[in-house]
């Protein structure tokens, strides 16, 4: 048996900075457990492994890139039926933020390979295919967004707009580039300028 650990597109060289209840802790390396809710955090004295529902929110430093990615906790927040659970990553803030939550789907296996995985000894080995649904805020309620029109009506007054922009720029929102262009431009429209 062996352990998956799908850390969001990095391993396990990043620098944390987190809340758990209420207290900053940053500068320590870790790594996202999907199938589990879990964080590694490896400090001084060894690994701790933390619940995910204890974290309040995550700077992710790519040690690579240096560039920071933001989570906060799901339980916060709710579908427009039930409560989320796990992390959301903060792809868009503003008036209305995008977020996405990665999930791990089964990957279907081919009949020849799983033929022959009949005739092997032990446990078959599953594969898993990392997936990411997008979100809208509103508050404390996500709308998911599962196509185009899922993603106009979320704007709005700005409904006609933002379409408009989607087909003048030829933006692929299937794609999570072309969703953050177009929240971005969305929420540019709330930002407040400074009073001089």
């Amino acid at each position: 048996m062996f352990f998956l650990v799908i850390i969001l597109h990095f391993y396990f060289a990043m620098n944390l900075i987190f809340h758990i209840l209420e207290k900053l802790v940053e500068g320590y390396l870790a790594k996202y457990d999907l199938r589990a809710n879990t964080l590694a955090i490896k400090f001084k004295n060894g690994v701790r492994m933390i619940d995910a529902k204890k974290v309040k929110s995550i700077i992710w430093l790519d040690s690579l890139t240096h560039t920071p990615r933001y989570f906060v906790n799901a339980k916060d927040y709710k579908d427009e039926s039930s409560q989320l659970t796990g992390l959301l990553e903060v792809l868009v803030d503003g008036q209305l933020p995008l977020f996405a939550q990665s999930y791990l789907e089964e990957k279907e296996i081919g009949f020849f390979v799983s033929f022959l995985s009949l005739f092997e000894k032990g446990e078959r080995e599953k594969k898993y295919e990392l997936k990411k649904m997008y979100y809208a805020g509103n508050g404390n309620t996500l709308t998911k967004i599962t196509s185009e029109r899922d993603l106009l009506l979320s704007f709005g007054d700005f409904y006609w707009e933002m379409e408009e922009y989607i087909q003048k720029n030829k933006l692929d929102i299937t794609m999570q580039s072309g969703l953050q262009k177009v929240f971005e431009l969305y929420n540019t429209k709330f930002e407040r300028l400074p009073d001089y």
